[in-house]
């Protein structure tokens, strides 16, 4: 699927070349870009997958954990014959770049099975493949690299949106617990102050002999 600013391009592009006399034909092949969230509940695994067409492809991967527990959670990269070409445990946030050494289908993959009972938010890039091919002329692969810079704006700015996100939310959450301590801090002291102020009375009460 070729993205609404890439497309836009291309219409510019083929339309320059039309006014310059050419046919204005390009081979683009643009890998469908992520920014996913999942939930992971309790004992589930997800994998993500995703086709190299060619060897010495680039590989992306990128994920952070935004809610759930310690926010952790096990993740790896598997090749075309499931062997594992990267993996880590019990990991908040991790990016990693590689290139293919086999065509195929790579997967991406989440595991939550550590946990019992808390569920798991993820948001992930996951990509491989580049947008240029070697018969395209020299405008093509300027256009296509333009784009590419975007997209990686795109991420970037996306990755800080959610990072925002998770510092948010922890605040907001602390600040609840600092609140909730707080009350209950209070309340402890006024039922101190009541109990010395009963027991104050008691001790210098009057007793009267009737």
């Amino acid at each position: 699927m070729i993205s609404s600013s890439l497309l836009s391009v291309l219409v510019i592009f083929s339309l320059l070349q039309a006014a310059a006399g050419g046919d204005g034909s390009a081979s683009v092949d643009v890998k469908p870009q992520s920014g996913v969230t999942l939930r992971l509940n309790a004992w589930e695994s997800v994998c993500i997958y995703n086709d190299a067409t060619l060897e010495n492809e680039l590989g992306y991967f990128h994920f952070l954990v935004t809610s759930g527990g310690n926010q952790d959670i096990d993740a790896k990269v598997l090749d075309p014959d499931d062997e594992i070409i990267w993996q880590a445990d019990r990991s908040s946030e991790e990016r990693i770049m590689f290139k293919t050494k086999k065509l195929g289908t790579y997967s991406f993959c989440f595991s939550n099975m550590m946990s019992t009972l808390t569920h798991k938010t993820v948001t992930f890039d996951a990509e491989i493949g580049d947008a240029i091919n070697k018969d395209m002329d020299p405008l093509e692969v300027s256009i296509i690299k333009v784009h590419e810079a975007l997209e990686e704006v795109k991420q970037e700015q996306m990755y800080l949106r959610t990072r925002e996100r998770v510092h948010r939310d922890m605040a907001e959450e602390t600040n609840s617990r600092v609140l909730v301590f707080s009350v209950l801090e209070v309340a402890m002291l006024l039922v101190m102050g009541l109990g010395q102020i009963v027991y104050l009375r008691q001790q210098f009460e009057v007793k009267r002999s009737v």
